[in-house]
């Protein structure tokens, strides 16, 4: 039995060996046809890679603003008084960053606070930033520059977020609270006006909310010390106003409100994509790879076809 096995073993590798040389054999013989469809793949790919263009991503490194003073732990100290006169006081809040970062990616935030700020055709209807120039051309087929119009009408607000959502990349490290935010555009120019633009007026739009909420506190407890009798209560809602006058003041002076900039956005010098190089490389392999399976396949036809 065992030299049966052996005598079997080596057939195998005998059938391997053929099929392996005539693979080769193939392959060799067929070698311009590889090579010309390599070629044409690369060059392909070439004209391709060049057609594709620039873009750039400015960012900026941000840390949450420190909003906490002494109004907090006197919320704490009297919310029980208070509560007894019928005032119901809000709870110091935790980290405001984690919502300020899904406030940028909502669409609120963009119909509201960033959309108005901007050039609806520099979101939509961007084709390529022309650096000798420092122009950005449009999509003839999206806006007509020349006549300031949209060729099948403004593009719905929706349909501009989704293309803000694409270009908008924001995250926060949850061991050291950094925060990275940045814009890609066509213009370098604008990915760093934009990025600024967001930073901004997240810090303004919580700054104003937050404002407008403690004016409002400031108001109720002057309506409501006038009612209540008790001496306990009364200097405790004294208290309350003058820690509600004190974030009040600290909210005034201060822009920087809920992000501090660390590093700020720059305008890009050098493209962060494409690679062109890296899709001229594809390209070619993938022409490589084709011209090959096609060859063999064709073989394999003609094989089977003459049987």
């Amino acid at each position: 039995m065992s030299n049966i096995e052996n005598s079997n073993n080596k057939d195998k590798e005998t059938i391997n060996e053929v099929e392996l040389s005539e693979l080769i054999s193939v392959l060799w013989n067929k070698k311009f046809f590889i090579f010309s469809i390599s070629t044409l793949f690369a060059f392909t790919s070439i004209l391709y890679a060049l057609s594709l263009p620039n873009m750039y991503i400015s960012s900026a490194l941000l840390y949450p603003a420190d909003n906490k003073d002494s109004g907090s732990s006197m919320l704490g100290q009297y919310s029980g008084m208070a509560s007894l006169a019928g005032i119901s006081l809000a709870s110091s809040g935790s980290d405001r960053s984690v919502e300020a970062i899904e406030r940028i990616r909502s669409y609120d935030f963009f119909s509201k606070f960033f959309l108005p700020e901007i050039s609806l055709q520099d979101l939509v209807a961007q084709d390529r930033w022309d650096a000798s120039k420092n122009k950005l051309s449009y999509d003839e087929e999206i806006f007509d520059n020349k006549l300031n119009k949209w060729i099948d009408g403004i593009p719905s607000h929706q349909a501009a977020y989704k293309i803000y959502n694409d270009k908008l990349t924001i995250s926060r490290d949850k061991k050291t609270f950094f925060v990275y935010i940045s814009i890609k555009h066509k213009s370098p120019y604008i990915a760093q006006e934009w990025t600024e633009k967001i930073i901004k007026k997240i810090n303004s739009s919580m700054r104003d909310e937050d404002k407008n909420i403690t004016s409002k506190s400031v108001d109720f407890l002057n309506n409501q010390v006038q009612k209540v009798n008790y001496a306990d209560i009364r200097q405790a809602i004294a208290s309350l106003q003058e820690s509600q006058m004190q974030s009040l003041m600290l909210i005034e002076a201060n822009e920087d409100y809920i992000f501090r900039i660390l590093d700020s956005p720059i305008v890009p010098e050098k493209k962060s994509e494409p690679k062109r190089s890296t899709v001229v490389i594809l390209g070619t392999i993938l022409g490589f790879f084709l011209s090959i399976v096609f060859v063999l396949v064709i073989n394999i036809l003609k094989k089977y076809g003459s049987n």
